[in-house]
């Protein structure tokens, strides 16, 4: 008996009852819509080793504190053996310092909250600026006096 995978989502009706199968899904080979249907099916392992290399990680839910999210490997291509947890940088963080600034013009409304969510004050107000000076979206905009650091009473400044 060996699994089967499905390579793609049909139907099939299997004595009189609708049965759906979903890519991705697992299949016995006794079973009698492999059987009728061999051709949307592959063997795990065909499907393993095929996209095993491909499959570089898989993104950390969160970081500790101070810690940079990172990918954790799942299979290595060039290292087969590396550990499944380990962490391994990606291009993006070892271009870190090649980065251009975040500029709001070329993002959505969404895609801005979303990193001005995650920006510390200081970088948030200079991309709410830039959105001042660029777009000028009320909702960008309208964030400003969360980032702003509230006057102390007799400050002048």
């Amino acid at each position: 008996m060996a699994i089967k995978r499905c390579k793609s989502p049909f139907s099939v009706w299997t004595n009189g009852v609708p049965r759906v199968i979903a890519g991705g899904q697992l299949i016995e080979d006794t079973d009698p819509v492999f059987k009728s249907h061999k051709d949307y099916f592959e063997d795990v392992e065909t499907f393993v080793s095929d996209k095993g290399p491909r499959r570089t990680g898989m993104e950390q839910a969160t970081a500790a504190p101070g810690e940079k999210r990172g990918l954790r490997a799942l299979f290595a291509p060039d290292d087969r053996e590396r550990p499944a947890g380990e962490v391994h940088e990606t291009d993006e963080d070892q271009d870190e310092s090649k980065k251009q600034p975040f500029n709001p013009s070329e993002h959505t409304v969404n895609e801005v909250t979303g990193y001005l969510a995650e920006a510390d004050p200081d970088e948030a107000l200079r991309v709410i600026d830039a959105e001042a000076a660029g777009k000028k979206r009320s909702t960008v905009l309208g964030l400003r006096e969360q980032y702003e650091t509230p006057a102390a009473p007799g400050d002048n400044a």
